[in-house]
């Protein structure tokens, strides 16, 4: 069984084949003069096609700022959960997970809990303080929720999703995203797998926030290795360190999700594999120049060789094909999403903040010719480095926002939301390298 994330291209009429959604339903627990009752009301939940077709509409739609995520036997799917992507509430501290289903032939083996839990923890990583639920009134679906910890929502004015449902919130708090945990986390999964399958990894490199010692367990953070097989591995190889990659999040609670980069060692030279096809699950190939740059520009070696020195530097043209790919890629998305995939200015802060500072890793090394591959280094670099840069500003504050949540001012937020609109429509019509500088009278 495999749990994965899923993109909008793949959400379609075919990927509910094997998935059966009827459900009998007898008692149903049910408000009544201020108190619940248990009632019985049988009835038989099921799907029509305009359901399917709403559905699937839906969660393309959810893909643009939130996240699917589909649970396979074989090829198959037999539950799936959504997670929308647009804080609510008074104080922002809601996401609401939208969707939470399994197939009818899976139940009561588990598989809604450990959907549940990769939904939780993905909204915990967004910076949310609760999740909120719309649950199904049936008594095992009330079942489920209590086993989660879920319990009534404190605030009543929440929209239930259909009029009989129970509003549930499940405190967030528990999920952990500490720097001691997410060292603890990477511990046990270097542990499994050397016993898995270390015969055919020849390194791991841990990269980014956990690697410069800028970790700090807020929204975004996550655990970046990148998984180097040996070149006679299987062909299996990297499924292999994928499904490792799975049990160790499941082992460990899906507290910290552990990024799935797997290549060969000889993809790490130039010239760099394009015989792929533009997928989600090729994401790492496309992105493969810049995960090289992040090894070369910091990585740290927490398993195997210390292969860092023999891998090939990337050169202007590698993260300019790399970038040229991602775009054609997420044009697909969009398309497949019936352009609903577009639309930056929707995206809840923490993106825009990612966004900001990804393309500012990029703009450096575009303006310079010198990689740095730090979030929390870039302004700094910038400042140094690129001082006309155009949205210097910004990226300061977005690098408060990420690495020093503490002085991230309402001022701040204010100002990264307001100038966002014109950073995301500076490159438009321009090359990939283009760099924006200030503008001189």
């Amino acid at each position: 069984m495999e749990i994965r994330m899923l993109s909008a291209g793949e959400i379609s009429r075919n990927l509910f084949a094997d998935f059966i959604r009827r459900q009998r339903v007898d008692e149903c627990r049910c408000l009544e003069n201020s108190a619940w009752v248990i009632r019985s009301v049988p009835s038989v939940e099921d799907w029509k096609e305009a359901d399917y077709t709403a559905l699937i509409r839906r969660l393309k739609t959810i893909c643009a700022t939130g996240i699917v995520l589909g649970a396979f036997i074989g090829d198959g799917l037999k539950g799936f959960a959504a997670v929308e992507g647009i804080p609510f509430g008074n104080d922002d501290e809601y996401l609401e997970l939208s969707h939470l289903y399994v197939s009818a032939d899976c139940r009561g083996q588990g598989l809604g809990a450990m959907l549940f839990r990769r939904a939780a923890n993905w909204a915990a990583g967004q910076g949310a303080k609760k999740l909120y639920f719309s649950a199904h009134p049936s008594v095992e679906t009330q079942a489920f929720c209590h086993a989660m910890d879920l319990h009534d929502a404190a605030d009543p004015a929440l929209t239930k999703t259909n009029e009989h449902d129970v509003p549930m919130e499940f405190e967030l708090k528990n999920c952990h995203k500490s720097k001691d945990r997410a060292q603890e986390v990477l511990r046990h999964h270097l542990h499994c797998l050397e016993a898995r399958c270390g015969s055919i990894v020849a390194s791991v490199v841990l990269v980014g926030s956990l690697a410069d010692d800028s970790y700090t367990g807020n929204a975004g953070s996550d655990i970046d290795v990148i998984h180097i097989l040996r070149d006679d591995a299987p062909e299996d190889g990297r499924q292999r360190v994928l499904d490792a990659i799975a049990r160790t999040e499941e082992e460990t609670g899906n507290d910290i999700p552990l990024a799935r980069c797997v290549y060969r060692y000889r993809d790490l030279f130039r010239p760099y594999p394009t015989d792929f096809d533009l997928t989600l699950e090729n994401l790492d190939y496309m992105e493969l120049p810049v995960e090289v740059m992040r090894i070369k520009d910091g990585g740290r070696t927490v398993f195997g060789e210390d292969l860092r020195a023999a891998i090939d530097h990337p050169q202007k043209e590698d993260i300019v094909a790399s970038n040229r790919m991602v775009k054609t890629w997420e044009k697909r998305e969009r398309a497949a999403a019936g352009g609903q995939l577009s639309d930056s200015l929707a995206w809840p802060l923490r993106m825009k903040v990612q966004a900001v500072l990804a393309r500012a890793l990029l703009d450096y090394y575009f303006a310079t010719g010198k990689s740095c591959s730090s979030k929390n280094a870039i302004a700094a670099n910038m400042r140094r480095d690129v001082p006309h840069y155009r949205f210097l500003d910004l990226v300061e504050r977005c690098t408060r926002w990420r690495c020093h949540p503490d002085a991230f001012t309402p001022e701040d937020e204010a100002a990264v939301l307001d100038e966002f609109q014109t950073w995301a429509n500076a490159w438009k019509d321009q090359p990939i390298d283009y760099v924006p500088y200030q503008e001189t009278t």
